[in-house]
């Protein structure tokens, strides 16, 4: 696949890139016993990023957080803005977690805990390096039986007013 340009980055507001991510995979989440909680921010942020590239980072993550749930539970997606020039989101799950061995490991090319033909390893690895393309930092963290967090953390477009409006 092509690394694609600068010019393929358009205005994205996150909220609704998240939503439409969720629209995508629901056949996929309806199969399984999970919730599926959003906890936006009230102002959408909005970044300058490629859809199609940031849908598959999100995509990874929800389904990533799906395989870790095995008897039902839920999946959280929230947005926060950090400052005035980033947006943090975060997809957390109450699935099995991920041994703390392993947590430093989770973006390398190939590495899975997944049965075999389960998974190739390469999710998080690609999802890896189009937040980076994206000028961002994504985090793991987890604890053993309560869950795992993804935390993205991307520039947002411009700044904007994060008080309510009158």
């Amino acid at each position: 696949s092509r690394a694609g340009n600068a010019t393929e980055f358009i205005e994205l507001d996150i909220n609704k890139l998240l939503d439409d991510t969720l629209q995508l995979i629901e056949p996929q989440l309806r199969k399984s016993n999970v919730e599926i909680i959003r906890d936006y921010t009230e102002i959408p942020p909005k970044i300058f990023g490629n859809a199609g590239k940031l849908q598959q980072v999100f995509t990874n993550s929800i389904i990533n957080a799906r395989d870790a749930i095995l008897d039902g539970g839920n999946i959280k997606l929230s947005t926060t803005y950090k400052g005035e020039d980033s947006v943090v989101i975060k997809i957390s799950d109450t699935g099995v977690g991920i041994e703390p061995e392993n947590l430093n490991k989770v973006f390398d090319p190939f590495f899975t805990t997944k049965a075999v033909g389960s998974g190739t390893g390469l999710g998080m690895a690609v999802s890896y390096g189009i937040v980076r393309e994206h000028a961002g930092k994504i985090f793991a963290s987890s604890k053993i039986g309560k869950g795992t967090t993804f935390s993205i953390v991307l520039p947002i477009a411009h700044k904007q007013k994060m008080r309510k409006a009158v």
